[in-house]
């Protein structure tokens, strides 16, 4: 296992390139030590401002673990393909951005665009996360394609915007534009939702499973109560993977659904827990 902690209190914002993650899995030391990337206005070499160290902990299936504050470091896990990355503290942005497979563990907060551009892989956040989970990146018309996303604590604005495939667990409170434009996938909303909740969204299922009282949305039609096995088989996956907060019953079955948004089509789907 390869262990990096910061060698100080980082004073800029540093932007990790994606060819890193291939390096830090494979345990390219020697690559490592050379790659260079920009920490505000200077280049620096990923050695002058981390210390890296193998540790021998046969139990473990964890390939590398990020020690201390990472909160001012952008794009860990960036196009991860493979392997297992635990971070114990606070990270930046893109957590995980482009990201194909893998498993990203973070015990601390996450900054803005965690899973941006996702395609596989898991991602699980002990903690909050910022603003554009599960979104697009820059140049492209689609969110997230895939994986697999758990946030412990709240989410920030726009989540799951124009989400393409996948699933998004919100173990908290949500913020304004849950499901924004989103194209397909699934959300779970454990805590309170926003009155904007699904505003634009062409196709996917919101389901709703906090106990707040849902108040219909203009944007939404309230269409019938219902059974649907395969939210039921969501749920179960859900909890045998520890992707569900443990006050949400597994067993839910009856939801009241909702289409929308009535200006799209009413093709996407909010499903609130009865």
């Amino acid at each position: 296992m390869l262990c990096i902690t910061p060698k100080q209190k980082l004073e800029s914002f540093v932007e990790l390139p994606a060819e890193l993650s291939e390096y830090l899995v494979s345990s390219n030391v020697d690559q490592i030590s050379q790659l260079n990337f920009r920490e505000g206005r200077h280049e620096r070499a990923f050695q002058d401002l981390f210390n890296f160290t193998h540790q021998s902990e046969p139990d473990t299936e964890i390939d590398v673990l990020f020690e201390g504050d990472f909160s001012k470091v952008h794009g860990i896990g960036r196009r991860l393909s493979e392997g297992r990355l635990e971070i114990r503290g606070n990270i930046g942005d893109c957590v995980g951005e482009e990201m194909t497979g893998g498993t990203i563990e973070v015990y601390g907060n996450s900054r803005d665009c965690t899973a941006r551009g996702m395609s596989g892989g898991r991602i699980i956040v002990h903690g909050d996360a910022g603003d554009h989970l599960g979104s697009f990146c820059p140049g492209s018309m689609k969110g997230m394609t895939g994986g697999e996303v758990f946030v412990e604590g709240s989410v920030g604005e726009f989540c799951g915007h124009r989400m393409r495939r996948g699933t998004i667990v919100v173990g908290g409170d949500s913020g304004e534009y849950l499901g924004y434009e989103m194209l397909a996938g699934t959300i779970v909303a454990c805590g309170e939702i926003p009155e904007t909740i699904g505003l634009n969204m062409v196709r996917g299922t919101i389901l709703v499973l906090g106990t707040s009282k849902f108040v219909s949305m203009s944007h939404l039609a309230k269409a019938v109560q219902y059974e649907p096995a395969v939210i039921r088989m969501l749920l179960k996956y859900l909890r045998s993977q520890n992707l569900l907060p443990e006050h949400i019953e597994a067993s839910a079955s009856r939801f009241t659904r909702y289409l929308g948004d009535m200006t799209m089509g009413q093709r996407g789907e909010v499903l609130v827990i009865s």
